[in-house]
């Protein structure tokens, strides 16, 4: 092949490589720890119920204008806002109309939860965000424990379906 002039193209590639410091699980778990501290929802869980919605949290990172969740998309997680802001963003026709703001401290995902319905509204990052999940099966066991803990979780929701129907009906 080399005689008659052929070359063979090798494929060309470029790694590039960068160091991520080591985070260990107990200093996340503090980190957490703090954030839920921080918010209303969780005051009142008690320390055994607290350390389970901390060990079955996790944090998640997200850069301005990435989607957080999808409307229509069906989750019951929830999320706690650590550091940004998120912009609540309802489609209808067509059009994308900005319900609300979300910043430091404040949740989002509970109307999907106790609905047990799809997402009524997508979830965008304004900003750069830092959020803590907290996973459906994790709120769900709570709950059995702490029945109280859903009315407080029905008045956000009730809060934030009167957005909702305000929204529409601008």
């Amino acid at each position: 092949i080399k005689r008659a002039g052929i070359s063979i193209p090798f494929p060309i590639r470029t790694v590039y490589k960068t160091e991520v410091p080591y985070v260990s699980q107990s200093s996340e778990l503090e980190k957490i720890d703090q954030v839920v501290k921080k918010s209303k929802l969780f005051n009142s869980v008690g320390s055994e119920n607290y350390r389970f919605i901390i060990e079955n949290s996790r944090f998640e990172h997200f850069g301005t204008g990435e989607i957080i969740i999808e409307q229509g998309a069906v989750s019951k997680d929830i999320y706690i806002i650590v550091i940004g802001e998120v912009k609540v963003v309802r489609v209808e026709e067509g059009i994308a109309h900005e319900i609300s703001k979300l910043s430091d401290g404040m949740i989002f995902g509970e109307m999907a939860l106790i609905e047990g319905s799809a997402r009524h509204a997508s979830i965008i990052a304004s900003r750069d965000v830092l959020l803590v999940k907290v996973n459906s099966h994790c709120y769900e066991a709570i709950l059995k424990k702490m029945p109280q803990l859903a009315d407080e979780i029905k008045l956000i929701a009730s809060a934030r379906r009167e957005e909702l129907l305000q929204s529409r009906n601008e």
